[in-house]
């Protein structure tokens, strides 16, 4: 009897365990979809605010479309920005990003403009004004002749990404850990 008891226990043990593995899995797949679907339409949604460079041709604009942007998506995005390809950056609400700072020097700057036709997804880092990491979505804006006006970006700060999407006990990370 003793060996059956530790057979049904084993077999009771393996049983609650694959099914644990299992719903750990759907889990994890559906915080994927949700993930990879939440880029997918804020990089929807900046292709389509940069295929209408008429929004950013002066600086009032650009500040009203920065505005509307953070008061309609504040949940997620924070900081929603435009570097201008002359260097200046403008980002809601309004932030002092001193002379030193050059948005064509930052990583979603490049990146966007070295794929112009299409949003990119920047790999998390820190965060220039609320120092926290961060990861954004961007996407280049062109003029109707296919010069860069600048490049549009949205902030997707870790504590409001996890605070909207994810569940207890999961956690951002990319490739490298």
């Amino acid at each position: 009897t003793t060996v059956l008891s530790i057979l049904l226990f084993l077999i009771t043990f393996v049983s609650t365990w694959q099914s644990y593995q299992n719903e750990e899995s759907i889990r994890v797949a559906q915080l994927e979809r949700n993930w990879s679907n939440t880029i997918d339409a804020f990089g929807n949604f900046l292709n389509v605010l940069s295929s209408q460079p008429r929004l950013f041709q002066d600086e009032k604009c650009i500040l009203k479309l920065l505005e509307n942007v953070y008061k309609n998506y504040s949940s997620l995005i924070t900081y929603p920005s435009f570097g201008r390809a002359d260097g200046k950056m403008f980002s809601y609400p309004s932030y002092d990003y001193g002379p030193e700072y050059d948005p064509r020097q930052r990583p979603w700057y490049q990146a966007a403009v070295q794929s112009p036709q299409d949003y990119v997804f920047v790999k998390p880092f820190v965060h220039a004004i609320l120092k926290e990491p961060a990861m954004a979505v961007a996407k280049a804006v062109l003029d109707e002749n296919g010069n860069i006006l600048g490049v549009l970006a949205c902030d997707l700060v870790a504590s409001s990404v996890a605070q909207s999407l994810l569940v207890e006990n999961s956690y951002i990370l990319d490739e490298s850990g």
